[in-house]
């Protein structure tokens, strides 16, 4: 078999090819032009530096948030910790890595559990017809808020955790940045549906898979990655 022959010109038609069978392929001259490749190259640069305004979200900290080391705070006695009656309203919390006493949280009642998860059921309904682009959008509010807020987010997991700032770092910050990163970029992927084969039997018809969301649901969940786990769950 003879080889391909290839003509460029810079006119007129701007490229042939030739094969044995007489196949002939012709390429306006302008599809080769410097100006126009020069434009595309221009297009992917900007599209690779392209990024999408993402809004700032301030939280605002308490005194001992904000504070490297917190306030001293007297722990209550040994009577008052083993109050059977305290000990369902109250939550009483220290760092485990000193021993200091941080304060105490009050535990929610049963109806007000209900009616947070009512209000949250609620705004779920609204949220499932979201499309992936307005929560693509939150990810990256969430991601930015994290940033803007590294040093606090480090100071508090590490107090309440009682892991070094260098593990909180790691295992709080850079991890839930990237898996807001993977599902801003691979989640609308994954989340389409996917056809399956029905099998030889029903070769008449169709089988697919499809995501929708399940609504609100109860975790119990590790207490060593607060922050990664109240984002990512």
């Amino acid at each position: 078999m003879p080889p391909i022959l290839l003509s460029l010109s810079v006119a007129g038609l701007a490229l042939s090819v030739w094969a044995p069978g007489g196949l002939s392929l012709a390429v306006p001259s302008w599809l080769l032009s410097a100006p126009l490749w020069c434009a595309v190259l221009l297009l992917l640069l900007l599209r690779c530096l392209y990024h999408p305004s993402v809004p700032a979200v301030r939280v605002a900290l308490e005194p001992a948030e904000a504070c490297d080391m917190p306030p001293r705070v007297a722990p209550p006695s040994a009577k008052e910790l083993a109050d059977p009656v305290r000990k369902q309203t109250t939550v009483d919390c220290w760092d485990p890595a000193t021993g200091h006493y941080l304060g105490t949280e009050r535990v929610c009642s049963p109806d007000e559990v209900k009616e947070r998860v009512r209000r949250a059921r609620a705004a779920q309904q609204e949220w499932a017809q979201s499309s992936f682009e307005q929560r693509r959008q939150l990810l990256r509010i969430l991601s930015r808020c994290t940033l803007d807020h590294a040093d606090a987010i480090c100071r508090v997991s590490a107090r309440d955790s009682g892991k070094p700032m260098l593990d909180a770092a790691m295992g709080e910050l850079i991890t839930t940045l990237e898996k807001n990163a993977w599902l801003i970029s691979e989640g609308e992927g994954w989340l389409a549906p996917e056809s399956r084969s029905p099998g030889r039997m029903f070769f008449l018809k169709k089988a697919w898979v499809e995501w929708h969301p399940r609504g609100v649901l109860g975790a119990i969940v590790p207490w060593n990655y607060p922050f990664h786990n109240v984002t990512q769950g």
